[in-house]
Formats: structure tokens, sequence, C-alpha cells
């Protein structure tokens, strides 16, 4: 075996840093500015001992919602970067908070800090990626991965949501449902507000740590669709926001289906086929 199987043998078996960076291009960022961060922080987190991948990202597990999920729950460690304050890379930081597990928050330098009296401590880094202040940055982080890693392995460790009461953070499973249904209720309403788009309304409650919706209290007459997941972290979350503040829907889900991925969506059936349309046109629209 050559030395540089060997090291990408050894990478391979290092324990993984999750990564939440924004997706897609941002005004006022030149294309592929988040890849180049993302090597970046790629190349700190095996100076510190990991391996970085995107919490989307994980052969091992199939519907794109479920990896990132279970990913901000499992990973020992998780690097996100705030940088532009995209809705979605917030709704991921709330959760993994949610979840209490270490997690080592960057942002740009032209990014405004999103709160401003909170347990939370950012580091910086130049959003031109100047080499030299880039470089510093990149050893920063890796200390930083090391020291909260190691921080928050000691018994004495204050978490982040101790820092406001004593809390059991519930874990993944059918065990943990209710509490997992009060985070993703919560979560999805902070989700609607930094977007700037309405809320879910207050007479819906979550019904599974995957984005289903169900209206309580009465019985109706549905119409069941099932839809293809789009193939992107970015496409299923704003579907998942049509979905979750669309009045004709009354619950969504992802299921497997004869061994395939799906959205399971109930339509009030008084919506009739402009709210089928409405949902298609989105299929089509977030593929």
């Amino acid at each position: 075996m050559s030395k540089q199987d060997e090291a990408e043998t050894s990478i391979q078996d290092l324990p993984h840093c999750g990564v939440v960076r924004p997706i897609a291009n941002i005004d006022g960022y030149p294309s592929g500015h988040w890849g180049e961060v993302h090597q970046i922080i790629v190349e700190a987190a095996e100076s510190a001992g990991y391996k970085a991948r995107l919490v989307s990202d994980d052969e091992a597990l199939g519907v794109i919602l479920g990896r990132i999920v279970r990913n901000l729950h499992d990973d020992p460690i998780t690097v996100i970067d705030v940088s532009g304050l995209n809705p979605n890379v917030m709704f991921e930081l709330g959760m993994r908070l949610a979840f209490d597990k270490p997690v080592v928050v960057i942002k740009d330098d032209k990014t405004p800090y999103p709160f401003d009296a909170s347990p939370i401590q950012y580091l910086p880094y130049p959003s031109d990626m100047r080499h030299v202040p880039l470089m510093a940055f990149k050893e920063q982080l890796s200390i930083g991965i090391k020291n909260t890693a190691t921080a928050s392995s000691r018994p004495n460790h204050r978490s982040f949501l101790q820092h406001f009461g004593s809390y059991t953070p519930g874990e993944l499973g059918e065990s943990s449902a209710i509490s997992a249904n009060i985070i993703m209720d919560e979560l999805f309403a902070i989700r609607a507000l930094v977007s700037q788009r309405p809320a879910v309304p207050k007479d819906r409650t979550a019904s599974s740590a995957f984005g289903a919706f169900i209206v309580p209290g009465k019985s109706h007459d549905v119409i069941s669709v099932h839809i293809d997941p789009p193939s992107t972290q970015k496409g299923l979350i704003d579907l998942q926001n049509f979905l979750a503040v669309n009045p004709n829907v009354l619950r969504f889900q992802e299921s497997i289906i004869n061994g395939k991925p799906q959205i399971e969506i109930a339509v009030a059936q008084s919506a009739g086929e402009k709210a089928l349309k409405e949902i298609f046109d989105a299929e089509n629209r977030y593929r």
C-alpha cells in the first residue's frame, strides 16, 4: 500500500465532524465561495483529528432529511457556518443546540451576529478569503474543534441548554417522540421567522421528527398524494416549508413506499384539483 493510500485510509477511519453551511449561491458572494469555505473546514477538521462532511451526506441513510437529523444528533462535533444568515443553516443550528451536542459556530466578518445575548461564541473569518488571515482562522478553527470536543466530554462541562436550566435532551427514536415533536414544532416556527415566511398555523402540531404535520381535533375527508422527494437538501427544506404553510395540506411525512423514498401528503378533499396542482407544481419546482 502506497503512502497516499495509507493516508486516505487513515482519514476514512477518523470520527466525523458534521458540517452545516450555505449550499446555494447567496447574493454578495462569488460563485463557488461556499465550496472554498468548506475546504478550509475540511483541512481544519483533519488537523484536529476528524473527517469533515456535510450532515446531509451519508450513504448509509436513504432519506435526506433523515440523514440530516441523524447526523446532527450523532456526530461527535459539528461546525456550523452562519454566514449570510441562511434560514436552513439557522434551522439546523437550532436542532443541534436542541440536541445539546458540541458545536463550533463560525461566521464571516460581514455577517452580523444573529444573537447578541447568548452563550454561543462565534469564530470569525475574512469574507474576502485573504490568504494570511484565512490561514490564521484555519488554525484557530482546528484548535476550536479540539477544545470544544474535549470540553464536552468533561463531567463538569456546562452545555448550551444548561445555561437556561436543568434539561435532559431526548434520544432519537420512538421513546423520545414527544420531545422531538416539541423541538420540531418550535424549530419550524423559528425557520419561518428567519426566512420571513408565515409560521405553521397554531392549530397544527408536529407529528414526527421528519417534518410531518397534522391538524388535530377532527377527522377530514382526505386525498392521499405521493411525490418524489427533491434530490437536494435545499430543495427538500424549501418543499417542506411550502407544505407546512399550505392551508390545504393536513399532514405530510417522508415514507418508504415499495422500497422507494416518497413524501406522503394528505390533502383536504374539499380543496379540489387546484390544491393538487399546487403540490405537483411544487414537486417540479423544488426538484
